[in-house]
């Protein structure tokens, strides 16, 4: 698993960069262990956005996985690793013999190995097309926007906002205090902050 440099034969590639891995199966994946993954657009029951920037991107099928693990004293072999476009990780069939030999108590589960796609946040879209095929739409800036729309908007000429950070709802992005609990206040000798 490695992560390359496109080659800048257009704007879009210039800046992009690829996980290229030799070993993962070209083909389709086991029909037997899809199933229909139907898109939100970030929107409830009632068609009413709950989650924001989501929206659009390529058809996805969602990959059944055995997160159960318990198959004991079944021996497995890779059959083969498939791409999964639900998760960052390649995903594959294995329960491996290392050789390793290990202490465990009796009543203990473990599972032995490591995650693949290490180099998963080192990748570089490239251009914001990218992004749309994953399903994330653009995030526009509070202080881009009307007073209307936005507590950050308005205002003559580029502003910073003019207050702390907070959302399109008036809520403060960066965390407050939500301690309500008067019923313990006197057992406080010094409060974390003044």
């Amino acid at each position: 698993m490695t992560v390359v440099k496109a080659k800048p034969t257009s704007p879009g590639r210039r800046f992009r960069s690829l996980q290229i891995d030799r070993d993962i199966h070209k083909g389709r994946p086991l029909s037997s262990l899809t199933v229909k993954k139907n898109k939100t657009g970030g929107r409830n029951n009632a068609g009413r956005i709950t989650t924001r920037h989501i929206g659009g991107g390529h058809k996805q099928h969602y990959r059944l996985i055995d997160f159960k693990r318990n198959k004991d004293n079944i021996p497995a072999k890779v059959e083969r690793i498939e791409y999964d476009p639900n998760r960052s990780a390649f995903i594959a069939s294995l329960r491996l013999k290392s050789g390793e030999v290990r202490k465990v108590l009796i009543d203990c589960k473990a599972t032995i190995g490591e995650v693949s796609t290490q180099e998963h946040s080192l990748r570089s879209f490239g251009k914001a097309g990218a992004k749309r095929w994953l399903g994330i739409r653009p995030t526009v800036r509070g202080v881009a926007m009307n007073p209307i729309d936005h507590p950050h908007g308005g205002g003559e000429g580029k502003t910073s906002g003019g207050r702390h950070p907070v959302s399109p709802w008036g809520v403060p992005t960066k965390g407050y205090r939500t301690r309500n609990n008067k019923r313990t206040d006197s057992l406080i000798l010094r409060r974390r902050k003044k």
